[in-house]
């Protein structure tokens, strides 16, 4: 794999066995031996992820909400006439001058 080659040599963070199971139990959890030995581990090699990107120099880099530059895909609202309201009213089974009549449901 050409990926992880090029990534750096990290050291693994000293995570026990004892403090993994504490997190187990914080977070409601149960492991056996098994996956408690392969848990430490995988947590071990996060925390080394976590150190090494500790490392990296971010003075220059300007404070970010989203990773992505966004702006405001929105229209402005403006009034229209989108339909006509003759020809809207033609299809309404009752109406009333400009406005469609229904009936009355609250009394």
């Amino acid at each position: 794999m050409a990926v992880q080659e090029s990534v750096p040599q990290m050291t693994m963070a000293k995570l026990t066995g004892d403090e993994v199971r504490k997190v187990a139990t914080l977070a409601n959890l149960r492991f056996d031996d098994a996956e408690l030995e392969k848990m430490t581990g995988t947590l071990a090699q996060i925390l080394g992820h976590i150190d090494m990107l500790k490392k990296l120099d971010t003075g220059n880099v300007p404070p970010t909400s989203h990773a992505l530059q966004s702006e405001n895909v929105f229209r402005a609202d403006e009034h229209t006439n989108n339909f006509k309201t003759e020809l809207t009213l033609d299809n309404a089974p009752a109406k009333d001058r400009n406005y469609f009549s229904v009936p009355r449901i609250i009394e």
